[in-house]
């Protein structure tokens, strides 16, 4: 990993620890306000451990339980904490709190598939278009540019973390699919002219190894 000045601008993305939805293979969304289960509580708690001598200036989480509780830590230290709407998780509309079973997978295929073609107002009934995500994530993107923060920690949801990195290293769309987000896991950028440069990519060595058995990567 490339190290620069203590000045420099770096984000750290973490996905939220892992809750019951997540180990039962429940589609969560954004309506699902669900805390962290032991085995997230665990997570955290060792990535606190891991990442708690970073003198981060700044922390960005959803308004959701998951995502609070996750840094819950680092906040309780006295960093400045900021509920940020634009990185809650996407809605999954009539899919949220529903198993993972054949049809859903297939109509969430399906949408993708929309996606990348440039259909980004095709959607889950009820749920959000991929262009109601990509512009409140483009949003906050363009945000994070304004701040003078050097070391921020943002704490998001999965769906919106493949997002947000593909909008900061400039990607299409269509290269969402190869980001896998377990939970508990760490993306580090570096800023430099405002180009980003992914230094680590769901990075796991901080947690014990069971735990990483336990980080369920949710598509």
């Amino acid at each position: 990993m490339k190290h620069g000045s203590s000045n420099q601008k770096i984000l750290y993305i973490v996905r939220h620890g892992q809750t019951d939805f997540n180990a039962q293979g429940i589609l969560q969304g954004k309506t699902i306000d669900a805390p962290l289960n032991q085995t997230g509580l665990d997570q955290m708690k060792a990535f606190y451990e891991h990442y708690r001598k970073i003198p981060f200036s700044l922390i960005l989480t959803s308004e959701l339980k998951r995502s609070i509780q996750s840094v819950q830590s680092f906040i309780d230290s006295g960093i400045p904490h900021i509920i940020d709407e634009r990185i809650s998780e996407f809605s999954w509309g009539e899919n949220e709190g529903k198993p993972l079973d054949a049809i859903i997978i297939n109509n969430y295929k399906k949408m993708l598939e929309a996606w990348n073609e440039g259909d980004l107002d095709a959607c889950i009934p009820g749920g959000e278009s991929g262009l109601s995500l990509q512009n409140r994530v483009k949003d906050f993107a363009d945000y994070l540019q304004y701040l003078e923060a050097d070391k921020i920690l943002i704490c998001t949801h999965g769906r919106t973390l493949k997002m947000l990195i593909v909008q900061l290293l400039g990607w299409d769309i269509s290269q969402m699919e190869s980001i896998r987000h377990s939970n508990a896991a760490m993306f580090e950028l570096h800023v430099n002219n405002n180009l980003y440069e992914l230094v680590k990519d769901n990075d796991l060595s901080h947690l014990p190894h069971h735990l990483r058995r336990d980080a369920a990567w949710d598509k």
